[in-house]
């Protein structure tokens, strides 16, 4: 929305103006009215005015004075000029002063709309072109200072395109700091949060840093931090970042991590400190929030003593099999704490920790139910859930979810032998495809479809619509990655005729589309 300012002495003139409905029509605001020129200089002196309509005769300074007064300053005003007299004179003066209309009185209600719409179309285009070049040299800037940190720039490009991009080359000495934000997973959110990280941070360390600081392609902030800002305080470059996190989180709400590479004193030797910074966000799941980590402390901890990742598998396994569930989610959540915070343990260790235990809860269901192909916990449908998980709370809760469904399922396996079950699981299992429901089968095998349903979840653990889809997902991943047949012509045969309901039920199963699995 674009503001106007009236400037007439004419107070009837002026309230017929602003109570005129064409301002919302085109969504321009009307500040108010100013009397005079000293008036309308004192208005916009306060307020940003966009969009000025001046009579030219007034007392004190009047309209042609305005005018010059508003050009010597360089304010980038659009100005329409109203008046009472068709004084050739005053249309010459406001020509060269590059007004947009000479406008007389009376006023012409559609003349003066159709002015008003060509001065704000004006406004738009020079928006567009400014937004448009400053959006250029932010684009020339992130992409020049991260092939900087990429080290895919060399020495005669870099010493040309620094000064470009507004880029201090005299640092002695500094280091590569990434912020990068946890609670947001929509990158549009996520860059308005790193926008909101770099303006604090240049509240914190000068507006220079806004030209030492970009975003990469994870939307993470990175910042070129000189050693020169810290030698000065008594607060290491550690203990004023943690600082500055715990003031950046209270306002923003954000949940961050920041981690610092180690310090450099050539500026060709960036991408070391670069690199070390983003392998360090690989403890991001399991450091809790708003955590700071650099290099020193991962190797302090690592030479404190080594440290071996032991989950107690053979209790946990014991619980399951005697179907102790709240035991062994016990044993687990406890295994986890110890875990979790720990910088003696590495991603990879944990990660490797969180496979072992899912493949062998797998394999104990696999090895106990009857027909464990219907049963959601083949290691490969936990691998392909665990493969999509980045967060540590995604990854214990699918271990816990895991842990549950096992003991559910194992809790029935003793009864698990009803003759007419193993018939419509044998029978379901070679015809798949076809139009089967809880209702046709009972047809089938003469049993009432409310009890058959009833009867199939309490032996099999599962409901028959969970069954059949998995059967079906099943056979479908067998056709994505043996066969070249298009996706539609899978999802009907495997049973599926409309393919977005296909779609649907196997991302659902499976984490990712077909196409995206084939």
């Amino acid at each position: 929305m674009y503001n106007v300012l009236i400037v007439d002495d004419e107070p009837i003139v002026a309230e017929a103006l602003i109570i005129s409905p064409i301002w919302d029509d085109l969504g321009l605001e009307v500040l108010g009215n100013a009397y005079s020129g000293l008036d309308a200089l004192d208005w916009m002196d306060k307020y940003p005015v966009d969009i000025l309509i001046t009579d030219i005769r007034m007392p004190q300074m009047d309209g042609i004075e305005l005018i010059q007064h508003i050009r010597e300053k360089g304010l980038h005003v659009k100005i329409v000029i109203l008046s009472g007299h068709d004084d050739f004179s005053y249309v010459k003066e406001a020509i060269k002063l590059g007004v947009e209309n000479y406008l007389l009185k009376p006023l012409d209600k559609s003349e003066l709309l159709a002015t008003l719409t060509g001065v704000v179309d004006k406004l738009q285009a020079d928006s567009n072109r400014q937004i448009n070049m400053n959006e250029q040299m932010n684009a020339f800037r992130e992409s020049f200072l991260l092939r900087w940190v990429t080290n895919s720039v060399n020495k005669t490009e870099f010493r040309e395109k620094a000064e470009i991009a507004r880029f201090d080359t005299n640092i002695d000495e500094y280091r590569i700091v990434l912020f990068k934000i946890l609670n947001l997973d929509n990158n549009l959110e996520k860059h308005r949060g790193a926008l909101a990280i770099q303006e604090f941070l240049s509240q914190q360390f000068g507006a220079t840093l806004k030209d030492l600081s970009f975003f990469d392609s994870s939307y993470d902030l990175v910042a070129v931090l000189p050693e020169r800002y810290f030698k000065c305080e008594d607060l290491s470059l550690q203990d004023r970042l943690s600082s500055i996190l715990t003031l950046l989180t209270a306002q923003t709400e954000l949940q961050l991590l920041c981690t610092i590479g180690q310090i450099e004193s050539d500026l060709f030797t960036a991408y070391r400190s670069y690199n070390t910074a983003k392998e360090l966000q690989g403890y991001a799941f399991l450091l809790p929030p708003n955590s700071l980590i650099t290099s020193d402390d991962i190797e302090k901890n690592r030479n404190d003593g080594e440290w071996y990742l032991d989950l107690p598998l053979e209790q946990i396994n014991n619980f399951i099999l005697s179907n102790k569930k709240e035991e062994c989610l016990e044993i687990t959540r406890i295994a986890f704490t110890k875990i979790h915070g720990n910088s003696q343990i590495t991603p990879v260790m944990f990660k490797n920790a969180i496979l072992e235990l899912l493949f062998q809860v797998s394999n104990t269901v696999k090895n106990t139910i009857i027909h464990p192909e219907c049963i959601p916990l083949s290691f490969r449908n936990l691998y392909h859930r665990f493969a999509v998980s980045d967060k540590y709370e995604d990854l214990i809760g699918l271990v816990y979810e895991t842990i549950r469904t096992a003991c559910d399922l194992l809790s029935v396996r003793d009864n698990a032998t009803n003759a007419t079950i193993k018939q419509i699981l044998d029978y379901v299992k070679e015809n798949s495809e076809q139009d089967l429901s809880l209702k046709t089968l009972s047809f089938q095998f003469n049993v009432n479809a409310s009890y058959l349903g009833q009867l199939f979840r309490k032996e099999t653990g599962i409901l028959f619509s969970s069954y059949l889809n998995h059967l079906r997902i099943e056979k479908a991943k067998e056709l994505l990655i043996h066969t070249d047949m298009k996706v539609t012509d899978i999802s009907a045969k495997v049973g599926y005729l409309e393919p977005s309901h296909f779609y649907k039920i196997f991302k659902k199963a499976t984490g990712v589309s077909p196409a995206q699995y084939k």
